[in-house]
C-alpha cells in the first residue's frame, strides 16, 4: 500500500473530509444510458466535493481516502489536488480498482434519472481503521463524514464508527452529512446505523426527503430535531424548495460532563466564501452570507470555526 506523496510534518487543517471518490462519466446530451453515445469525465464524491469546495473558498482542507493504483486513481488525486486540497493521507491501492459511475443528464429528482455504479470491491470500500492514517484524519478542527461511507462496506463502518466514538476532548468537531442512499445498503438496518452515527457527531446534515424515506419523519425540522436532540448544530435541508435551517442546541449552564463534552469557544465573526461545489460544504460555506437567523438559530460556519487553530508543526508541509 502506497500514499499519494511523502510527508515530513503533519499539518493541522482547518477540515478533514474521509470518503470515497469516483470518476463520474456524464452524458454529452440528454437520454437515457442506453441511448447515449459518448460520455466526458468528471469527478465525484460527496466528502471530496466539501474538501474542493471548502479549499476552493479558502480554507485549509485533507482529503483521506483510498483509490486504485490505475489511471482513474491517478486523475482523482490529480484533479483534487488542483482545488488546493491536501491528498498526501491519500492510500494507492495495487489490488482493488477506483470506482467509477455513469449518470444521466436529467434532472436527479425525475423519475428518468439514472445512476449506474461501479464501485463493489473498490479501493474506497476497503478503508479500514488499519490502513487509514488515522493521525492525518485527526490533526483538524474539523472532521467531515457522511453515511456513504458506512454503506460500503463493514470496514468502513466500523472505521466510522471508531472515528466518532469515544472522541478525546480536545479531537476534532465531527460533522456528518447522512447522505442516505438506499440502493448502496445490502442489509436493512442502513437507517438505525445513520441514525446511531449521527446521534454520535456534533453537527449534522439531513434532508427532510431523507428523514422520511430513512427514518419516517414527516413534521420538518422541528421533527427532525425531536429525533436527533444530540448534535450541537443540525442542518435540515429542503432541496424541493430551496430551504435549509439550522438549529443549536442550547448550551448548557454549567459545566458538562461526559466521554463526548469538547469546550467550544465564541463564535468567530468570520464568514466562510461560497465554494464551487454543491452539498453540505456548499452549505457550511454560504451560511455566512446569509441575513442573520431568528433567534434560536445560528450560522453554520461560525459553529465550524469555534475551535481555535492549532500551532502547526514546524518541519515543512506534506504535499
Amino acid at each position: 500500500m502506497t500514499a499519494t506523496g511523502p510527508c515530513n510534518a503533519l499539518d493541522v487543517v482547518d477540515v478533514v473530509a474521509l470518503g470515497e471518490s469516483m470518476v463520474t462519466f456524464l452524458p454529452t446530451r440528454p437520454g437515457r444510458l442506453a441511448d447515449v453515445p459518448s460520455f466526458e469525465r468528471a469527478i465525484g464524491g460527496a466528502e471530496s466535493n466539501v474538501a474542493c469546495g471548502l479549499a476552493a473558498a479558502g480554507h485549509a482542507v485533507r482529503w483521506v481516502s483510498r483509490v486504485g493504483a490505475d489511471g482513474f486513481g491517478d486523475h482523482l488525486v490529480e484533479a483534487i489536488r488542483k482545488y488546493g486540497v491536501d491528498i498526501s493521507a491519500v492510500r494507492r491501492d495495487p489490488v482493488r480498482p477506483t470506482g467509477v459511475y455513469f449518470r444521466t443528464a436529467g434532472d436527479r429528482a425525475t423519475d428518468q434519472h439514472e445512476v449506474a455504479y461501479y464501485r463493489a470491491g473498490s479501493a474506497a470500500s476497503a478503508m479500514s481503521a488499519a490502513n487509514v492514517d488515522l493521525a492525518a484524519v485527526r490533526a483538524g478542527r474539523v472532521l467531515h463524514l457522511s453515511g456513504i461511507t458506512a454503506a460500503l462496506s463493514d470496514a468502513c463502518l466500523a472505521l466510522l464508527r471508531e472515528l466518532v466514538a469515544g472522541r478525546p476532548a480536545d479531537g476534532p468537531l465531527v460533522s456528518f452529512d447522512v447522505n442516505y442512499r438506499p440502493g448502496l445498503w445490502h442489509t436493512t438496518d442502513g437507517p438505525h446505523v445513520l441514525l446511531d452515527l449521527a446521534r454520535a457527531c456534533d453537527v449534522v446534515f439531513v434532508g427532510t426527503d431523507e428523514a422520511e424515506a430513512a427514518w419516517g419523519v414527516t413534521g420538518g425540522p422541528e421533527a427532525i430535531r425531536a429525533l436527533l436532540p444530540e448534535p450541537s448544530v443540525l442542518v435540515v435541508k429542503d432541496g424541493a424548495r430551496g430551504r435549509r435551517r439550522s438549529s443549536a442546541r442550547p448550551c448548557p449552564a454549567g459545566p458538562a460532563t461526559g466521554p463526548r463534552t469538547r469546550p467550544r469557544p465564541a463564535p468567530s465573526p468570520c464568514a466562510a466564501p461560497r465554494p464551487s461545489r454543491p452539498g453540505a460544504g456548499r452549505h457550511l460555506a454560504r451560511a455566512g452570507r446569509r441575513a442573520p437567523h431568528p433567534p434560536g438559530h445560528l450560522r453554520v460556519d461560525d459553529h465550524l470555526r469555534t475551535r481555535p487553530s492549532r500551532r502547526r508543526r514546524r518541519g515543512g508541509r506534506c504535499r
